[in-house]
Parts: C-alpha cells; sequence; structure tokens
C-alpha cells in the first residue's frame, strides 16, 4: 500500500517565524523609545517645575517600561529566536532523517527545553531511540494513522500516513 509523506517544516513557515519575531522587536523598540522619551518629558517638567511628583513618574514610567520590554523579549522575542532555530534545524537535516517504523504515541505533557522549543515525547514500538516532537506540531501528527517518521536528531521533521486514495 502507498503512503504520502507529509512535512512538519517547510520554507514558508520559516519565513513567517523570522517576520514575526521582526515584528516582535520593532515593538519591543518602540516600547523601549517610548518609555525613554516619556521618562525624559517627565524628568525635563521636574527640572523645571522642581516637582518631586514628576520624578516620581518619571521613575514609574522608567520601571514600567523596562518590564514591559523584558516580558516583551522573554515570552515574544526569545520564544520566537528559539522557534526559527529549531525550524532551521530541522529544515537542514531533512537530508540526513532517520526513518523509524511502527506504532506511535504521544506523551500527554510537553516537555520545556531551558532556551529551546516546548517537545513532547513520542514513543515507538519498532525502536528504542526516543523521539520528539515540537509542540506545536501535535495537532498535525495523528499518531493512530502514522506508519513512518522521518526524524533529525531524534526530533520528528516529517511523517507517513496510507494513503487514503488507493
Amino acid at each position: 500500500m502507498d503512503t504520502q509523506l507529509i512535512k512538519l517544516y517547510d520554507e514558508e513557515e520559516l519565513i513567517r517565524l523570522k517576520a514575526k519575531k521582526r515584528a516582535w522587536i520593532a515593538v519591543l523598540m518602540i516600547v523601549a523609545l517610548a518609555a525613554l522619551a516619556l521618562c525624559a518629558l517627565f524628568m525635563a517638567r521636574a527640572v523645571r517645575l522642581r516637582s518631586p511628583a514628576q520624578l516620581l513618574r518619571s521613575i514609574a514610567s522608567a520601571v514600567a517600561g523596562g518590564w514591559i520590554c523584558l516580558t516583551i523579549r522573554i515570552f515574544a522575542a526569545d520564544e520566537l529566536a528559539a522557534e526559527v532555530k529549531h525550524a532551521q534545524a530541522m529544515l537542514s537535516g531533512m537530508g540526513s532523517a532517520e526513518v523509524f517504523e511502527g506504532a506511535f504515541t504521544l506523551a500527554e505533557k510537553p516537555l520545556r527545553i531551558k532556551r529551546g522549543a516546548a517537545l513532547r515525547r513520542v514513543s515507538c514500538t519498532g525502536g528504542n531511540t526516543p523521539l520528539s516532537i515540537w509542540e506545536k506540531n501535535v495537532k498535525r501528527f495523528p499518531a493512530e494513522r502514522v506508519v513512518r517518521v522521518h526524524a533529525v536528531n531524534g526530533l520528528i521533521a516529517a511523517y507517513e500516513v496510507e494513503d487514503e486514495n488507493n
């Protein structure tokens, strides 16, 4: 019976991830510049008016802007940078992918790698090698229908299902 190869990574997705990363970095820069401008405005008014309230507003705007920038960097820009690296590694290693056959089952909870992508473990009845799949691709991976996977360094980059047209 024929099988259909389904790739989990493609160049369009990599381009989309890079654009999303650039957009978040632009938002981060805008927030940083806005916080800096607001801080400078309050400080200019504090010197002119000799107002402790203006000084307090300046400090509050600098602290709030800093926290917002850190939050955007940690939860958006760094996450997307890890996703871009992951997708690039998968695309560059597709030529040397290992093939595994058997029945596949997904772990229930994801595994979070520090400064990396969130992964979900996949067990295969046909081998001892531990396999993983990117958490964002779990919905696209029908484990009960998969007959063969192509893995790059233990990470699933493509899979094969039986062709329903035959």
